[in-house]
């Protein structure tokens, strides 16, 4: 059996630079891997938080 990996918790602050980097025309996949966040998580934020 795998255990999971331990779970990534990023402060407000990174979120705000990752929405800055995203709106400024970067690509997800280059955002995430920038920031150290999941795909998931930043698709499901901008969602969220209606990010253009």
């Amino acid at each position: 059996m795998n255990p999971r990996a331990p779970q990534k918790i990023r402060s407000g602050h990174i979120w705000e630079e990752v929405r800055r980097a995203w709106e400024a025309g970067e690509t997800a996949a280059s955002v995430a891997r920038r920031y150290d966040v999941g795909m998931d998580n930043l698709w499901r934020r901008r969602a969220k938080e209606g990010w253009p």
